[in-house]
């Protein structure tokens, strides 16, 4: 279900992925979001390039050493959701901080912007080719 709010991106929430995403990331304010998104965009592309993006795969123990001091019952919930193997051994973090940026009720609409083009683009100004 859809917020109300037709300016921005998000999804109820209340649903449980998108509070347990909103546990994990972008919730400080300020320039935290900032520094926040460029070490998870680092962690990514350390991972894989955009280009690679299938191949962007983190474990149980990379994701709990990412994100799982910070709240670990959110942390095991969003692991659980975006598994994308039938034994729920891996997660693709592409996927996972798309998820996150898009549907944070923390962020406004061009940081969300900023983090997916920044996320997705293999340039160093993070544009992206259309």
């Amino acid at each position: 279900s859809f917020c109300q709010s037709a300016d921005d991106w998000q999804m109820d929430a209340n649903l449980p992925g998108v509070l347990a995403l909103s546990q994990l990331f972008f919730v400080r304010g300020g320039r935290g979001v900032d520094a926040e998104a460029a070490s998870l965009l680092a962690f990514a592309h350390r991972c894989a390039p955009p280009d690679k993006h299938l191949d962007a795969f983190i474990d149980q123990q990379s994701w709990s050493s990412l994100v799982g001091a910070t709240n670990t019952d959110a942390a095991a919930a969003v692991f659980d959701l975006m598994a994308t193997d039938a034994a729920g051994r891996q997660a693709n973090i592409y996927e996972v901080l798309s998820c996150a940026a898009v549907l944070s009720p923390h962020l406004p609409r061009d940081a969300k912007l900023a983090i997916v083009c920044g996320l997705w683009s293999s340039r160093d100004d993070g544009r992206l080719p259309v």
